[in-house]
């Protein structure tokens, strides 16, 4: 059984349609919630500096995009796991000179 179906998301005055899963809906819903948040909060804090829609649209684009990307190289463990593997070699080589 396909869980998949349509919604209509506002977003910048206009609706889209979209099709998600039954289970996912909230999340859009949220998302183009958020997005709408943010494009209210640009208009609030640069009433007078003629940005157009698109405009308030690309900056909560890059807002969005930096918080993936940062929560990603956050995510991103390898460098960790580089520096507990030299730390654990110096250990080893602590204990055996201390032998």
């Amino acid at each position: 059984m396909n869980d998949e179906f349509g919604i209509k998301v506002n977003i910048a005055g206009k609706d889209y349609n979209v099709r998600c899963l039954r289970s996912e809906e909230l999340l859009y819903r949220k998302a183009a919630k958020q997005i709408r948040d943010k494009i209210l909060q640009y208009r609030v804090t640069y009433p007078n500096a003629g940005l157009e829609e698109k405009d308030f649209l690309a900056m909560v684009a890059l807002q969005l995009s930096l918080g993936d990307v940062t929560m990603k190289v956050n995510e991103d463990v390898s460098p960790l796991f580089e520096q507990l593997g030299e730390l654990d070699l110096h250990l080893d080589e602590f204990i055996k000179s201390n032998k």
